[in-house]
Parts: C-alpha cells; sequence; structure tokens
C-alpha cells in the first residue's frame, strides 16, 4: 500500500525531490553552471536594457554579472559584480558603490549551497522539519521543508509531495 502524503517526513520529501531532479549521484556531478540572459529594468522614463551571467560552482561559489546602459537617462554605464566564495561576499556596484556583503544577505548565500541546498545538509550540520503546508497554484500539496545550522543560517524550500520539485 502507498504510504499516504500525510505521513511522510521531510526526509523523505527531499529524497524523492532529489531523485525527480536525476538523482543524488547525477547531481554530485554537476560542479558548475552558467546561465546567461537579458533584463529591463522599469522606470517611469521607459526601460533600461541590459544582460545578466549568474555562474555558481562547487563548493558554493557564485558570481552574478548585470550589466546595463542607462546613458539615456543621463546616467553612466551601470555595472552590479555580486561574488561569493562559500564564506565572504562582495559587490561592486557602480551606482551604490562596492561594498562587503553583510547580514541577512550573506546568510542566505551562506545556506543556498550549490547545486541544491538540501543534497547535502545532513553533513554540513543542518536539520530539516515539515513546518506547513499549502496548495499550489496547480493545486498539488506542498510541504514547507526548512533547514537550520549550527551557525543560526537557515534556508527553506516548498517541496511538492506528488511530483517532488523545489519551488522557491
Amino acid at each position: 500500500m502507498a504510504q499516504s502524503a500525510a505521513a511522510q517526513t521531510a526526509d523523505e520529501i527531499i529524497e524523492k525531490s532529489i531523485a525527480a531532479m536525476g538523482g543524488r549521484a547525477a547531481l554530485e556531478k554537476v560542479k558548475s553552471r552558467q546561465m546567461t540572459g537579458t533584463l529591463a529594468i522599469g522606470t517611469p522614463a521607459g526601460d533600461i536594457q541590459g544582460t545578466i551571467e549568474i555562474l555558481n560552482a562547487v563548493p558554493n561559489k557564485a558570481r552574478t554579472v548585470i550589466k546595463a546602459d542607462p546613458s539615456a537617462f543621463g546616467a553612466g554605464p551601470m555595472l552590479i559584480d555580486q561574488r561569493f566564495d562559500g564564506t565572504k561576499g562582495y559587490v561592486i556596484d557602480t551606482l551604490q558603490g562596492d561594498r562587503e556583503i553583510t547580514g541577512q544577505q550573506l546568510d542566505t548565500m551562506k545556506a543556498n549551497a550549490f547545486p541544491h541546498p538540501f543534497l547535502n545538509y545532513k553533513t554540513q550540520g543542518a536539520s530539516v522539519q515539515m513546518s506547513g503546508k499549502r496548495r499550489s497554484s496547480t493545486r498539488m500539496p506542498s510541504c514547507w521543508c526548512s533547514s537550520r545550522q549550527a551557525a543560526r543560517r537557515s534556508s527553506s524550500t516548498w517541496t511538492r509531495r506528488r511530483s517532488c520539485r523545489c519551488e522557491r
């Protein structure tokens, strides 16, 4: 007899989610990811077009580069280059000035492990618990899995119980 979705533990749901993404072995083979795209920043005077590039690498390294040209609005070139080495973060920002990443933003970056935050959460000293349920737009039941690591960082994700795909 199939186990009821209500009786599943957070660990079981996470394992099904990982399996639905190709399995633990396949995810552990992912060493890096590069995504590129275009963006439009909406302003009252019109859109500013730009590009975005997101790079991720193990162990939990990330870089996001956003470039745009707001010269039509009297500003110089815009560059936001956000870098995270797994421990520290820094932003090179031509509009708001360069700065270290601190506080909640840094905690979130530390908790969001690449390629998946729940892939190795146990070995990183985290635990998970079911802390809520909801219905998604597709009417599939979901559960809220949250993890808390020893350093008081937390990460949470909605995981669909039937399809076991993660929602952020």
